[in-house]
């Protein structure tokens, strides 16, 4: 096996042992639905809807497909994140609190645009039947059985003719007091 001397490890550490100095104290960096999110009406957390929507309910009677905005972020993004930090660092000089805060505010941009963005795959037929229902009555509380009965008229042939903004997923602008609630719960967290 060859071996290779890199030189100048000696003004690496140095240089990363200045840094440490100047960095006030250790943190930590939360972003996405965090505990004290406002509840939806019907009692679910922000963080339940995320996953559910995020990963699909595959085994569920009624079966959301996945639509991957967390990871599509991660994905899109998380190249940036490190010089990103290093950018605060060096603007803050070394405030680790206001340097995570500031990349954090970032992050929730980035997750807020990745919801915004998702598009597919489009909701189902009666998904938009029961948002159509909802304009209509803002208090419909929506059950198992009007569901079923959604799905029986779908099934016979009855379309909901939505398009559009109406018809976009991860944000319901039929949903009353929820309508943007995954969009409004994004937050970020520093613990120092």
């Amino acid at each position: 096996m060859a071996s290779v001397k890199i030189k100048g490890g000696d003004k690496l550490a140095k240089a990363l042992a200045n840094l440490s100095r100047k960095l006030s104290k250790p943190g930590t960096l939360r972003v996405g639905f965090l505990e004290n999110s406002t509840h939806y009406k019907g009692g679910q957390s922000p963080a339940e809807v995320a996953t559910y929507q995020e990963f699909g309910t595959p085994n569920a009677q009624f079966p959301i497909p996945p639509r991957p905005f967390f990871r599509n972020m991660i994905k899109n993004n998380e190249g940036t994140w490190a010089a990103t930090l290093e950018k605060y660092l060096r603007e803050y000089d070394g405030d680790t609190e206001k340097a995570l805060k500031a990349l954090g505010l970032e992050m929730e941009a980035q997750l807020r645009d990745s919801i915004i963005d998702i598009q597919a795959p489009p909701l189902s037929e009666v998904t938009l039947i029961l948002r159509q229902m909802r304009r209509k009555d803002p208090d419909l509380k929506v059950t198992r059985q009007t569901v079923v009965d959604v799905k029986r008229r779908v099934d016979a042939g009855e379309k909901s003719g939505l398009s559009g903004t109406g018809a976009k997923p991860l944000i319901d602008p039929s949903a009353g007091e929820d309508s943007g609630l995954l969009l409004k719960s994004v937050a970020s967290e520093v613990k120092t």
